[in-house]
């Protein structure tokens, strides 16, 4: 028979039962002709395929306008009784419910008529390819699978997928509906997580793509997650919300934004990551910045910016500013206190994080979940993340924002004063998405270092490395874990770094300690030392703290 010929058969589905509900037969009809028979008993409203009952044949009886009459008879020839039957006028819908065991590398296309399972074909993966193969042995399960109550086909049910044991009747496995995201024709990204409302943002994403972007997304996808070629011709990679929505991010970024391979010269990757020299070095000023800082009130306003300014090795001016706004000047000195306590802490270790994740993308400019954010910034935790943690992080990203440092180098050209300053800001939030009930965004956008403004700075794309696990310490010792491998970097000749006793007191955070208990601030300080030396960040310490203390870096 020709596709032609194949394409003009008018088929349709009769279904005949009795009074009482208990059974259906499905006759099903080519040009007027019965091809087919499937019987069912229904259990609990469940249809179940059975065999056929007694020895009993029918005919039916066909008028020659029978697609016209919303009854027909059939004859039981055993009986000689006569049973009404109702003619379905539409064509019978078909569809085809996929699942795959990836653990036992196993899986079956079942077919459906009009919600009726009708026949089950087996397959595995060979070589990224679906094959055909044989039922698993052993294996004597007929499943059926029912259309949910209320649900006209497969197609707009979103829950999981039902597969009954006949056997048994009862739910042999249930199949929770893949969340597929349609690149082109021939090609899908199949989501790993279930979550419904965050795969409908990737796709409307997704779509919003150009032609070019759509084959960059394909492209990145599949050199991360090889494609498996389906039996129906297409390719399909199964990834993760975070690597799509990565993907996404670094193609919608600058390519100017990408991080060049000379900043990983002197990096370990195994070991570490990099932080950009010419911010690094500001934040080596950080802790005098801070114990110096200064409130002042923009005018009359309800402005309040916390400033400090010291000077470098060069008599350079280093200023830090940090942005507040508070309804009375009892209001802002508090605030600054609390800002003061977090950059000292709990903020220098996010932004230490921003950069470990700006290494990863390999991007100044990168988008992120930023319960991803919150994952590089406590690695050894386990546990999710709760509504109240995810805000209060969202909170110091925020705080960080509202930070700078202004560098200012001044000479003196054809015997005139000209100074040179620029800007570096912790960090920028370009853009954040979630859902409108949450205080804290699902997904941000974020640049890390603004490279346009600092091109004639020969530092800005020199890395200084920074161990991996330093952000498994407390975030208590965050600055002095940075501030050592900082002046380690600075360094570059000698195996060990000798610092002062007050200065080091100052840069851990045990000024005020070491005010009253000097002892006290001695053993706190050791116990700090220790901590560093357990990630790998020195190498020896001290067996007690003298004025001037030796620390092996190298």
């Amino acid at each position: 028979m020709s596709e032609e010929e194949k394409e003009n058969i008018k088929r349709q589905v009769c279904v005949m039962g009795d009074k009482e509900n208990k059974w259906k037969k499905y006759l099903y009809l080519e040009n007027g002709v019965l091809v087919g028979e499937r019987l069912v008993k229904i259990e609990n409203g469940i249809e179940i395929p059975c065999e056929e009952t007694g020895s009993a044949n029918y005919t039916l009886t066909l008028h020659p306008n029978f697609e016209n009459e919303k009854e027909l008879n059939v004859l039981n020839n055993i009986t000689g009784e006569t049973s009404q039957i109702k003619v379905i006028q539409q064509p019978q819908k078909v569809e085809f419910v996929k699942w795959y065991n990836e653990t036992k590398n196993i899986g079956a296309i079942n077919r459906l008529e009009n919600g009726l399972h009708v026949s089950c074909q087996y397959f595995r993966v060979e070589n990224n390819q679906e094959v055909i193969c044989e039922p698993p042995e052993g294996d004597g399960k007929f499943y059926f699978v029912p259309l949910p109550d209320g649900v006209p086909d497969f197609s707009s049910y979103n829950g999981e997928i039902s597969m009954y044991d006949p056997s048994t009747n009862t739910i042999a496995r249930t199949i929770p509906k893949a969340k597929i995201i349609h690149v082109d024709g021939k090609v899908e990204i199949k989501i790993k997580e279930d979550d419904s409302k965050v795969t409908e943002d990737l796709i409307s994403k997704v779509n919003e793509l150009s032609l070019d972007d759509k084959e960059r997304l394909i492209e990145s996808i599949q050199k991360t997650c090889e494609p498996v070629t389906t039996l129906e011709g297409k390719q399909v990679s199964i990834s993760t919300i975070d690597q799509v929505t990565q993907t996404i991010g670094m193609i919608l970024t600058n390519e100017s934004d990408e991080i060049p391979i000379d900043f990983y010269k002197t990096i370990d990757p195994k070991e570490g990551f990099g932080i950009s020299r010419v911010a690094e070095d500001k934040i080596y000023y950080l802790p005098r910045l801070l114990e110096n800082a200064k409130l002042v009130r923009q005018g009359d306003t309800t402005t309040y910016i916390i400033q400090s300014e010291v000077k470098d090795s060069y008599n350079n001016s280093i200023r830090l500013e940090h942005r507040l706004q508070a309804t009375s000047p009892q209001e802002a000195e508090k605030i600054a206190r609390l800002v003061l306590k977090r950059l000292k802490g709990i903020q220098i270790k996010i932004w230490t994080a921003c950069w470990k994740m700006a290494n990863t993308k390999s991007r100044y400019t990168f988008n992120c979940r930023l319960s991803e954010l919150m994952k590089y910034c406590n690695p050894l935790r386990e546990a999710h993340f709760n509504s109240a943690e995810r805000a209060d992080f969202y909170e110091h990203l925020r705080s960080l924002e509202n930070t700078k440092f202004v560098y200012t180098k001044s000479y003196k050209k054809k015997g005139k004063d000209k100074y040179d300053s620029y800007e570096i800001r912790l960090l920028e939030i370009h853009r954040h998405s979630g859902y409108k009930d949450e205080e804290a965004p699902q997904e941000i956008t974020m640049t890390i270092l603004n490279t346009l403004a600092l091109q004639k700075e020969k530092t800005t794309f020199v890395g200084v490395e920074i161990k991996n696990r330093t952000l498994e310490l407390h975030a208590d010792d965050a600055m002095l874990a940075n501030f050592i491998q900082t002046r380690k970097n600075q360094k570059m000749e000698g195996s060990h770094l000798k610092l002062e006793r007050d200065s080091l007191m100052e840069i851990a955070g045990l000024s005020l300690t070491n005010k009253t208990k000097k002892a006290h601030a001695n053993k706190l300080l050791l116990e700090k030392l220790g901590r560093l030396k357990e990630k790998g960040i020195i190498l020896s310490i001290p067996k007690r703290i003298s004025d001037s203390i030796s620390l092996k870096i190298r």
